[in-house]
């Protein structure tokens, strides 16, 4: 069986090793939707139709085998070595999920409470380039979304503003004062400006 590039990418570069379970079950579902197979992994299994079944269930039986096996290659294949071993070539998708959540579903969400700890903490230091602590800022983000949590633009950019220094306040009232809305390669670039006026002797 054989993937696109883009696909080999998105499941070897992330393979599951337990605190990404979230991010990781969303790129499954991705590739198993590229594959018209998403249903193998919300329903339970088909039975084994018998000799006498009408052509018609035998072919919907093989259709969801499949898919079945098409799911469980990519699953499989995206985990690393230890967690291989753990799954019996006869669980099913759905009972392959079942077994990575109950193992796996707690630890990815204290694990996801803890990384955002770090956005929520952060605060830039004194003297620091303000490119610097956004960038820091940044790979607090990825980081968290990488566990599933969702972080949309305006809320990246507020923890952003509130994690400057005091001499930065100028540049924050203003943005808030006239509702500015800029993405973050604006903020970075506005906020470069703006530290360069202050530290102009």
């Amino acid at each position: 069986m054989t993937m696109n590039n883009p696909m080999v990418s998105l499941l070897t570069d992330n393979k599951l090793f337990g605190a990404n379970f979230v991010k990781w079950r969303e790129n499954i579902n991705i590739a198993i939707i590229c594959e018209n197979s998403l249903f193998v992994s919300t329903k339970e299994a088909l039975e084994q139709p018998g000799e006498n079944a009408t052509k018609a269930i035998k072919e919907k039986f093989e259709r969801w085998q499949n898919a079945n096996n098409k799911a469980r290659y990519f699953m499989l294949s995206s985990k690393v070595d230890t967690l291989k071993i753990r799954f019996p070539n006869t669980l099913t998708t759905v009972d392959i999920m079942k077994q990575l959540t109950e193992l796996f579903g707690m630890a990815s969400i204290q694990a996801r409470f803890e990384v955002t700890k770090n956005f929520i903490n952060a605060r830039m230091k004194p003297h620091q380039n303000v490119r610097d602590h956004l960038l820091q800022m940044t790979s607090y983000f990825q980081e968290a979304e990488n566990h599933g949590a969702i972080i949309d633009q305006t809320t990246q950019v507020s923890l952003i503003l509130n994690s400057l220094t005091p001499t930065f306040l100028p540049f924050t009232l203003n943005y808030v004062m006239n509702k500015l809305d800029f993405d973050f390669y604006e903020l970075i670039n506005n906020l470069q400006r703006f530290e360069n006026l202050i530290r102009e002797p």
